[in-house]
C-alpha cells in the first residue's frame, strides 16, 4: 500500500501530459459495437477502418465545472489531430476547446470549458497510434440511484444512450467502423450527499445502495452495448463522511459512497479505479481545478493501456512520465492544498513541486 500511495503522489505532481510513453503497438482487439444498436442506425461498411470509441459519462467532475480555458497552454487550446470528438451541434470534429457547456449540460463556472476528455483523448491516439472518438453525457449534481437509473425509463442512462447511438451513425456516415472500446465513469459526489440537520433515510439508502446501482448499471450498459468484457473505469470520488464544501454543503456520505466503488471494482470484472484524492481541486472542496481535469484524464487513458497490456511492466511509472516532458516549471508558488508545502524535488533536470498552483507546460 505505501508503494501505492508513493506512486499516486507522484503522478499527481507530474501528470500534465501530451503523449508520454515510448510508441506502442495499437491494440489487437476492442469490444465490439452492438449489432442491435447498428440495426436502429446506419449500418457501418464492413471494409471501412474501424475507430475505437470512447464514452465518458457522471457528474460535474465529468462536465469539468470547474475548468478554465487560460490554464491551458496555447498548443492544448488548438485542434488535437487524431481525436475525433461528437459536438453539441451532434457532429464529429476534431477535438478542440472549449468542449463545454452542451445543452444537457448548461452550467459551467467560467461560461467555457473542459473536462478530462482532453488528456485522454490526446494520450490514447498517441499510445495507439490511430485515430480515436469520443463521445460524452454528464450533468452536473446528478446521482445515480434515480437519475441515472437504467431500470427508470425517463433516467439519463437512455439519454446518455440515445446520444450515443447517434455518434455510432454519424460515425459509419463518415466513414469509420466504430468499435466501443471503454466507458470512463466519474460520478458519486451527489450520492454522498447529505445534512445531519436535514437528512433523510434516501440521503443514506442513497450512498449504501451505491455498490449494487453502479454493479446493475455496468450489467445494463454492456447488455445494450453488446459488449459483456467493455473496460469500464470510474474515478474515485474524494470526498470523506461528513465533508464540508464551500457553498455546496456537507456530504456526509463520502467514505460510504467510496467503498461502494472500491467494491465494485473488486467484484465486476473488466472494471478499473483511478483515485481522485492527490488530484489538485478548486477551494469548493468539491471539484477538480483545470489541473486535476487534466491529472483525471490522463490516469483515465493509463488505467485503460495497463488493462490492455500496452504498458511496460518493466519501466516505472515515473521514468514512463518523464517521456512527456521537456519541462514542466511553476508559475506560482503558493500552498497547494492537501500537500506539504515545504517538500520539493528534481528528477533527470525536470523541477517538480508540491506547491505549484499552476503549471507552464512545455511541449517536448
Amino acid at each position: 500500500m505505501k508503494i501505492i500511495y508513493f506512486w499516486l503522489k507522484v503522478g499527481s505532481y507530474i501528470a500534465v501530459l501530451l503523449g508520454f510513453f515510448l510508441p506502442l503497438n495499437a491494440i489487437a482487439m476492442m469490444s465490439p459495437t452492438s449489432e442491435e444498436g447498428r440495426s436502429r442506425t446506419t449500418p457501418c461498411v464492413s471494409s471501412s477502418p474501424t475507430i475505437p470509441l470512447l464514452i465518458l459519462a457522471g457528474q460535474s467532475n465529468m462536465v469539468g465545472y470547474r475548468s478554465n480555458l487560460e490554464d491551458l497552454p496555447p498548443q492544448w487550446r488548438e485542434p488535437q489531430p487524431g481525436v475525433l470528438w461528437y459536438s453539441g451541434e451532434g457532429e464529429w470534429v476534431t477535438l478542440q476547446v472549449p468542449t463545454e457547456p452542451f445543452d444537457f449540460s448548461p452550467s459551467v463556472a467560467n461560461g467555457e470549458g473542459f473536462g478530462p476528455e482532453i488528456t485522454l483523448g490526446v494520450t490514447m491516439a498517441r499510445q495507439l497510434q490511430r485515430p480515436v472518438a469520443m463521445v460524452k453525457y454528464a450533468q452536473n449534481g446528478t446521482d445515480l440511484e434515480t437519475q441515472w437509473n437504467p431500470k427508470l425509463e425517463d433516467s439519463l442512462y437512455h439519454e446518455m444512450m440515445a446520444r450515443v447511438q447517434r455518434a455510432i451513425a454519424q460515425l459509419c456516415e463518415v466513414g469509420y467502423r466504430p468499435e466501443v472500446a471503454g466507458f470512463f465513469w466519474m460520478q458519486g459526489e451527489s450520492d454522498a450527499k447529505g445534512d445531519s440537520l436535514n437528512e433523510t433515510l434516501s440521503d443514506r439508502n442513497r450512498a449504501m445502495n451505491y455498490a449494487q446501482n453502479l454493479t446493475q448499471f455496468i450489467s445494463r450498459l454492456r447488455q445494450d452495448l453488446n459488449s459483456p468484457q467493455l473496460p469500464f473505469i470510474q474515478g474515485l470520488i474524494f470526498l470523506e463522511n461528513d465533508h464540508p464544501t464551500l457553498n455546496f454543503g456537507t456530504f456526509e456520505h463520502g467514505n460510504t459512497v467510496r467503498h461502494g466503488q472500491l467494491i465494485v471494482d473488486q467484484t465486476v470484472n473488466y472494471t478499473q479505479i483511478v483515485e481522485t484524492r492527490y488530484f489538485p481541486r478548486h477551494e469548493d472542496n468539491l471539484h477538480l481545478d483545470s489541473f486535476g481535469l487534466i491529472h483525471l484524464g490522463y490516469y483515465f487513458a493509463l488505467e485503460w493501456l495497463e488493462m490492455h497490456g500496452l504498458t511496460r511492466k518493466s519501466r516505472s511509472k515515473l521514468s514512463i512520465l518523464e517521456d512527456s516532458f521537456s519541462c514542466l516549471i511553476p508559475n506560482s508558488l503558493t500552498d497547494y492544498s492537501g500537500f506539504n508545502p515545504s517538500t520539493n524535488f528534481t528528477h533527470s533536470g525536470l523541477f517538480f513541486t508540491q506547491t505549484a498552483r499552476s503549471w507552464r507546460i512545455c511541449a517536448k
